[in-house]
Parts: C-alpha cells; sequence; structure tokens
C-alpha cells in the first residue's frame, strides 16, 4: 500500500483535479435551477414603525443560474426585505408581496426569475396613532451632589416636546424623562441627555439640554448665645434662673460661596431638658436651609439651677 501512495505523480493528479473541476464548472455555470429563499421582512414608509407582522418571513421559489446561486450563499444580502406600508391605515389588512420581487432578484442576480412568493398577502396590523406635547422633566439625585452645592435643580430645555406614538403607549403617559443626570461626570453646570421614550412612541427630537446651577462649599464660623428650653413642657426657660457653663458654643459649618453668608440671628443653639441641674445635649432646632456639617463646640453644656434666696 505505501508503494502504491509513492507511485502517484502528485502533481499530475492535482492538474486533473483542477482540470475536472473546471469542466464540471463550465457545464454546469450555465444551468438553471429552482431554489427556495426564506427571507425576514420588515415594514417601512411613514407608517412603518406603527405597524407589525404577526408573520414576518416570506418564502421565495426562485429559478436562477447556478453561479448566481453559488454567489449568493457565500456573498448573498441576508438582511430584511422592507415591505412600504406607508399608504395603510389602523387596523389589520393585508397586503401584496407581489413589490418584493424585485429587491429578490437584485439580490440573487440578473438570472434570477421569482416563480412564486408564500404567502401572497402578508398580513399587517397598524395600531391607531396619537401624538401630544410632553412636558420633560429631569431625573437626578440631588443628594448625590455633594462635592458642591447644588442651588437650584436641574431644568430642561426644551421643557416640552412634540411625541408621536401608539394610542396604546401614550394612555396614562403624563410627562417623558431624561437618562439619569450623573452630575460626576459633567465639570460644568450644564448637560446633553438623551430621553427616554417608552416602546411604540418617538419625539420629535431624541436629547434635551439640561441646565443647573452650584457652588463650591465654603467653611464659615459663628459663636452663638444659648437658649434653655423645656422639652417636656414645650417651653423656653428664663436664663436667670439657671448657670449656663458656657453661655456661648461655637458653631463651624460649610455654606455655598454664591449665596448670601447666613446671620447668626438665621441660628438658634438649644440647650435641651430634662430641666434642672445637670450635663445638658446641644441641638441645633433652626437653621437656614444650605448650612451643612455643623459642628458644635462644646456639644454638651452644664446647666445648674440658681439658689434662690
Amino acid at each position: 500500500m505505501r508503494s502504491w501512495w509513492k507511485g502517484i505523480n502528485w502533481r499530475t493528479f492535482a492538474a486533473c483535479l483542477a482540470l475536472a473541476t473546471t469542466v464540471w464548472l463550465l457545464n454546469t455555470v450555465g444551468e438553471k435551477r429552482a431554489v427556495t429563499f426564506t427571507f425576514s421582512i420588515e415594514p417601512t414608509g411613514e407608517q412603518g414603525r406603527w405597524a407589525a407582522f404577526p408573520n414576518p418571513q416570506i418564502s421565495a421559489r426562485v429559478e436562477l443560474t447556478v453561479q448566481d446561486w453559488i454567489g449568493f450563499s457565500w456573498f448573498g444580502d441576508r438582511g430584511a426585505l422592507l415591505l412600504d406600508v406607508g399608504h395603510l391605515s389602523e387596523g389589520v389588512q393585508g397586503v401584496s408581496s407581489d413589490p418584493l420581487r424585485g429587491p429578490i432578484v437584485r439580490r440573487l442576480g440578473s438570472s434570477a426569475r421569482v416563480l412564486s412568493l408564500t404567502p401572497a398577502l402578508i398580513e399587517v396590523e397598524l395600531e391607531s396613532i396619537s401624538t401630544a406635547s410632553l412636558e420633560v422633566r429631569a431625573d437626578f439625585d440631588g443628594a448625590a451632589f455633594s462635592e458642591r452645592a447644588l442651588i437650584e435643580s436641574p431644568v430642561c430645555s426644551p421643557n416640552a416636546v412634540a411625541v408621536t406614538g401608539r394610542t396604546g403607549a401614550m394612555d396614562g403617559l403624563a410627562f417623558l424623562s431624561t437618562e439619569r443626570l450623573d452630575f460626576s461626570a459633567f465639570s460644568g453646570d450644564s448637560a446633553t441627555l438623551k430621553l427616554v421614550l417608552p416602546r411604540g412612541v418617538s419625539a420629535e427630537r431624541d436629547s434635551v439640554d439640561l441646565h443647573w446651577r452650584s457652588s463650591k462649599w465654603v467653611r464659615y464660623e459663628l459663636d452663638l448665645d444659648v437658649i434653655l428650653r423645656d422639652s417636656v413642657a414645650g417651653m423656653d426657660l428664663p436664663l436667670k434662673g439657671y448657670h449656663v457653663l458656657p453661655g456661648r458654643v461655637h458653631l463651624t459649618y460649610f455654606y455655598p460661596e454664591d449665596l448670601p453668608e447666613p446671620r447668626a440671628s438665621e441660628f438658634e443653639m438649644v440647650g435641651l431638658v430634662p430641666s434642672g441641674s445637670g450635663l445638658w445635649e446641644l441641638a441645633l432646632p433652626m437653621r437656614p436651609e444650605w448650612a451643612r456639617d455643623p459642628i458644635l463646640q462644646p456639644g454638651r453644656i452644664e446647666v445648674h439651677r440658681r439658689i434662690s434666696r
């Protein structure tokens, strides 16, 4: 056996095989054969985005040359065929598949001839359409804005957008939201974000501009008088009846640089009961909206009743 293989002239064998293949191709390349191809289909045209095909496929029985058949098998466009439904009104209707013959022939080659299409009528479902102008709201988390003070929340420009969609998808849609705003991704006080659109709804624009106002935090310090309050009785206590040590406390806090510095009168330093002598905790029951991270020194005070004589 081994000597038989060694006796073959491989160059001659390869040349004969190539010649036989060439002769076969020459004899068959002009032949035609009938083949069935299956294509997916998608709606297009003015109403295309509101339409759906319950059966989104079509079978084409086609006669073509072996050459075109091989070419399509190796290099052909397998994407969906587009069927124009722009002339349809809402509801379920049947559309002839004949307009697909031309696109199929162009894909398969000049020798192709479409023998039949199955189904001959393509079922199309077209929903009723509604339009509206909806408010646009920015989706953000103000608490996530920590390195700077968020003085004015993000607003959208434009603040309303015209939308069109399937009536079923539009029902109950009161406003549109932007994508979630990540403040850390933007160095300034503006951004452009895409709109979040429900399925079956389209808008005249896909994004809006957002603008907000922020400021860096600045450290401030104040010395404040202490007020005594009986939290059980809900009343302030007269200081003349108590010794308070110390009578003033030091407050450190942060405030936005772009806003006017708050006055001491906007704060209230209160020593909380039980009323009587002892060590009282301090609290800040009243302070400006933007006062941040207050630190009290000291955090507690000594309160003693005065001895009446």
